[in-house]
C-alpha cells in the first residue's frame, strides 16, 4: 500500500482471516485423531492396572485364603484407597484417579469404569487379558 510517498508494510485483515480459517481447518482434521489416540492410551492404562490388580489378588489370596472386596458402598477414591492398601499397590499416588473407577470383588474379579462414560473393563481371576464381556462375580 502506498501513502504519500511511503510503502506501508503489514498484513491486511483479509490475509489474517484466511490464515486463521486455514489453521482452524487443519486443527479440525487433527483433533479426532488426537482424541482417538488419547482414548486408546486410557484403555491400555486401565487394562494394565487390571492385570496388576489381578496379580496382586492372587498373592493376597495365597497369603489370606480370600480375595480383597473393595466394592459396594465405597466411593471412587475410597475404593482405590482400599485396593492400594490391601493389595499393596499404588494405582495412583494420591488415590484419586481422574479417569477410571476401580473395584475388586470377593470372587477375585476386578472391574473398572471410565468416569463420565460408558467404557468399562473386567478381568476374572483366571483370565489372561481384560475384556468388556462377562465375568463370573463381576457386575
Amino acid at each position: 500500500m502506498y501513502r504519500k510517498g511511503e510503502f506501508l508494510t503489514g498484513f491486511t485483515l483479509v490475509e489474517l482471516v484466511i490464515v486463521i480459517v486455514l489453521a482452524g481447518i487443519i486443527i479440525g482434521f487433527a483433533m479426532p485423531g488426537f482424541l482417538g489416540a488419547r482414548n486408546k492410551a486410557l484403555d491400555k492404562q486401565a487394562q494394565a492396572n487390571l492385570k496388576l490388580i489381578q496379580a496382586a489378588q492372587k498373592v493376597y489370596e495365597i497369603e489370606t485364603n480370600a480375595y480383597v472386596n473393595c466394592s459396594g458402598g465405597l466411593e471412587g477414591s475410597d475404593q482405590e484407597t482400599c485396593i492400594n492398601m490391601n493389595l499393596r499397590l499404588s494405582l495412583t499416588p494420591d488415590g484419586n484417579n481422574p479417569d477410571w473407577d476401580y473395584e475388586t470383588f470377593a470372587s477375585g474379579c476386578a472391574y473398572c469404569q471410565k468416569r463420565g462414560g460408558i467404557t468399562f473393563w473386567r478381568i476374572c481371576i483366571d483370565d489372561s487379558d481384560p475384556s468388556s464381556g462377562t465375568c463370573a462375580g463381576c457386575p
